[in-house]
């Protein structure tokens, strides 16, 4: 893949960039996180930027992560993926006051139950990156995300609240209120690159890139060298908090508490 931006002194870069920003958003009819976030990147001066949840709360497969990561780990059905190795938590050791959870908020009083959790990096699929690199359709919401994130964070936090089930070790667990928002540092990999649409295709300009070009590959290593050079600063992002309703997510569950155990101060779960 030709790296058409190789040799450009860094303000070309950074202009480019710019026009970048101001081509996605015209094709993503003026709601776009990419666009709003690259221009920040260039005249921000490292100051933090809080977008709409709009950018991130419906897109599918930050729903898929909420509901295979986070519910499942809020209702002990899986490890938590907390350094250095991960960890049983969640919904199970609160109500049975099990150590270290046993000082959880709610552990002593029966609950309602707080909890937060923040795991691994919600990434792009795979596949949604192949399809634009082919110039295939994808969901305009997803491909933003391409373009402005890549990967991120979502930090949850939830309010549990129990009862028991008569005559058995389970408790139905429902969930009085699930709010969750996006977070990252806005920087780039230099061992990375992605395709983007082309803003230079079919202009004239003595500086254009590429201009016989729809699409190009934009190699990342070239973003560090307008930091380097003063014009461009790393950023830390979030996105409003929002509510999760969708009931895939959010919906009651029952547990069995008999599943989980100390051993050595460590939750056991089988």
């Amino acid at each position: 893949m030709t790296d058409h931006l190789e040799g450009r002194p860094p303000a070309e870069v950074a202009a480019f960039y710019r026009r970048l920003a101001n081509h996605v958003r015209a094709l993503l009819q003026g709601t776009s996180v990419a666009a709003e976030l690259l221009p920040h990147w260039l005249d921000g001066r490292g100051r933090k930027r809080v977008v709409a949840a709009y950018y991130v709360k419906d897109v599918s497969f930050v729903k898929t992560y909420l509901r295979q990561e986070v519910r499942r780990v809020l209702l002990t059905q899986k490890k938590a993926h907390v350094k250095p190795v991960p960890v049983w938590g969640g919904i199970i050791p609160r109500i049975s006051r099990i150590p270290p959870l046993d000082a959880a908020p709610g552990a002593r009083t029966g609950g309602p139950y707080p909890m937060m959790y923040e795991g691994p990096s919600v990434e792009i699929p795979l596949d949604i990156m192949a399809r634009a690199s082919m110039g295939l359709s994808v969901d305009p919401r997803a491909l933003d995300l391409l373009y402005g994130l890549h990967k991120f964070a979502l930090l949850t936090n939830v309010v549990a609240a129990v009862a028991s089930v008569p005559g058995s070790t389970k408790y139905q667990v429902r969930f009085t209120s699930w709010r969750t928002r996006m977070r990252d540092h806005y920087d780039f990999d230099p061992r990375r690159h992605i395709p983007v649409p082309n803003p230079d295709h079919g202009q004239s300009f003595s500086n254009a890139v590429a201009p016989g070009e729809r699409s190009i590959t934009v190699y990342h290593k070239h973003a560090l060298r307008v930091e380097r050079a003063g014009l461009a600063t790393p950023f830390h992002v979030e996105s409003e908090e929002w509510q999760v309703n969708d009931a895939t997510i959010s919906a009651p569950a029952v547990v069995d508490v008999s599943r989980c155990w100390s051993a050595r101060g460590v939750v056991e779960c089988r």
